[in-house]
């Protein structure tokens, strides 16, 4: 998508930048809560997560689930500075590498 030829734009930049900090969030969560499980650890999410007090991890279903949830609060209480920082980054690179490709 941001890579065709006579494309790159700083516009495709920051969208790719945004959609990118969009679907770390989800990632992140589940990778976290699959480490989680697989460590066989109860943990104390605090009031991110509706169980507050041991949290146990004991199927697939139970992670994307939890995963979901703390993507949507994480999104809701930093998504915005993520938002930002990638629209930046992936701007920041879409001019890098459109000046890349006119100089050399």
């Amino acid at each position: 998508m941001i890579l065709r030829p006579r494309r790159l734009t700083l516009r495709r930049g920051i969208l790719v930048g945004i959609l990118s900090s969009l679907v770390a969030h989800p990632l992140t969560w589940f990778l976290a809560l699959v480490i989680l499980s697989l460590s066989r650890r109860n943990t104390n999410l605090g009031s991110a997560y509706p169980i507050t007090i041991g949290l146990e991890i004991h199927n697939p279903i139970e992670v994307l689930q939890g995963s979901l949830v703390l993507s949507v609060l994480s999104l809701f209480y930093v998504g915005w500075i993520t938002l930002i920082v990638g629209g930046v980054a992936g701007g920041v690179l879409a001019r890098v590498v459109a000046h890349l490709r006119r100089n050399g």
